[in-house]
C-alpha cells in the first residue's frame, strides 16, 4: 500500500456534487499523514482549472506548473473522503505557501478558527 502525504496531488475519480457521476481529476490530500497511514482513506479537495466563474472561496495555486498541472488551477472547498485504492496516480506535492492558503480556506469555510476559540473560552 502506498503511503500518501498531506499536500500531495493525486489523480482520482472525484464525485460530482449530486453524487450522480465521477470523473478523474486532480485533488490535493488534506488529511494528515497519520490519518492516511492508519486508514485506507484520504480526505481530498478537488483541483479544477481557473475560470472567470471560479468561486471567491477557491484558492488559486500559484505553483501549479511545478506539480504537473497543465493550466492555472484552483482548489475548491468540496471535501471528499476517498478510498486510497481509487488513486490513479500521484502527480506531485503543492508548495508550502499554496498548502497554507488551502488550509486557511478550509478552516474559514468550516468556521474552524472561531469554533476552536469558542471551545477554549468555554473550557
Amino acid at each position: 500500500m502506498t503511503n500518501y502525504m498531506r499536500g500531495e496531488i493525486v489523480l482520482l475519480p472525484f464525485p460530482s456534487l449530486d453524487q450522480s457521476r465521477s470523473e478523474s481529476i486532480p485533488a490535493v490530500i488534506l488529511s494528515t499523514d497519520t490519518y492516511n497511514i492508519s486508514r485506507n482513506q484520504i480526505i481530498v479537495a478537488p483541483i479544477i482549472g481557473l475560470t472567470d466563474s471560479s468561486n471567491s472561496s477557491d484558492v488559486i495555486l500559484h505553483d501549479w506548473s511545478q506539480v504537473g498541472l497543465h493550466e492555472p488551477s484552483v482548489v475548491c472547498a468540496q471535501l471528499a473522503t476517498i478510498s486510497q485504492s481509487l488513486v490513479v496516480s500521484a502527480m506531485g506535492v503543492i508548495s508550502g505557501d499554496d498548502l497554507a492558503h488551502v488550509e486557511s480556506m478550509i478552516s474559514n469555510s468550516l468556521d474552524l478558527a472561531d469554533e476552536i476559540s469558542r471551545s477554549n473560552e468555554q473550557a
